[in-house]
């Protein structure tokens, strides 16, 4: 009899140990499923490049996610309902690979939309060009007065705004003014003609304009855009006339066009604002002015995007 009883209560206490166990895995899975740091908690400020930034964004929450092992933004988006784009741009990271190291701290906005960290050197006009919508539309939707309650160290909400990759040029600018590097006007003067398509002054047929060309008054001073090494100082015959070619670096090259004279030479390392010739008429021009390109990786940009400052 003492034999059964004993067997009743081993069989007894078996169950209970299984089903404890049971109650442990489905604990340990249920809460594995919700990496959530707390319950969720509300994240109002966060460490970049070991600043400390305020997070006040009008009508959005914003959540703090710890990765796991085999986590992406792209699964990390799906499982909380908003965008890829917005996630990336919420954690500053247009540049990195989708896979996430596991135990790092993700921020997850509970809207979509695109979320800019506003860095030192860089201004609201500065992103209203760059995001291509207007300075109105970013007053209202993140409660900024003006632009001198334009924090740096924040992070502004932009509803409308298009997704800006490390290689597009306008997220380029930022980075540049973020830096203290934006490109400056090179000359005094107005601007005659912009870049994009047009009528050739000269030859009177449709062409594509790869610069801005800025009137000014021959002799004028032609500074420098940005620092960089001078790679070509001479005369160009392919219509240019005297020319000065810098490179920036990143791929970037700027180029000044129908000078006067020029008095920088190949090779020489040129500061931001440095004079590097005079204004003229030099190659193919109807009158003194400044042609002024800037190209990415060869490509001709739109010099207003990189003067945005």
């Amino acid at each position: 009899m003492k034999g059964i009883e004993r067997k009743l209560y081993f069989s007894v206490f078996l169950i209970l140990i299984l089903t404890w166990i049971g109650i442990f895995r489905w604990a340990y899975e249920r809460f594995k499923t919700t990496p959530f740091l707390s319950s969720p908690s509300v994240v109002s400020h966060v460490g970049i490049n070991q600043y400390p930034v305020v997070i006040k964004i009008p009508r959005v929450t914003i959540y703090a996610y710890m990765s796991r092992p085999g986590d992406t933004f792209q699964s990390i988006a799906h499982q909380f309902g908003v965008s890829v784009q917005a996630i990336r741009s919420l954690n500053h990271a247009n540049a990195s690979r989708d896979h996430l190291k596991p135990s790092k701290m993700v921020l997850v906005p509970s809207k979509n939309g695109i979320y800019y960290w506003v860095q030192p050197g860089v201004n609201l006009s500065a992103v209203a060009h760059a995001y291509q919508v207007s300075i109105k539309t970013l007053l209202l939707d993140n409660h900024i007065r003006s632009n001198a309650s334009f924090q740096s160290r924040s992070i502004i909400y932009i509803p409308p705004g298009h997704y800006l990759s490390k290689k597009n040029p306008r997220w380029i600018v930022l980075k540049h003014l973020a830096h203290e590097t934006g490109f400056i006007k090179p000359v005094s003067g107005w601007i005659s003609d912009e870049f994009g398509e047009r009528i050739d002054p000269i030859t009177q047929l449709p062409e594509f304009h790869e610069g801005l060309d800025i009137a000014a008054d021959e002799g004028t001073p032609v500074v420098a855009a940005q620092k960089g090494i001078v790679i070509f100082a001479a005369f160009d015959h392919w219509g240019y006339g005297n020319l000065v070619i810098i490179d920036h670096g990143h791929g970037l090259i700027s180029k000044y066009a129908h000078l006067s004279k020029i008095l920088v030479k190949k090779y020489q390392l040129v500061q931001r604002g440095q004079v590097i010739g005079l204004v003229g008429e030099t190659g193919d021009a109807t009158g003194p002015h400044l042609h002024f390109e800037i190209r990415l990786n060869g490509i001709p940009q739109d010099p207003l995007i990189y003067l945005a400052h």
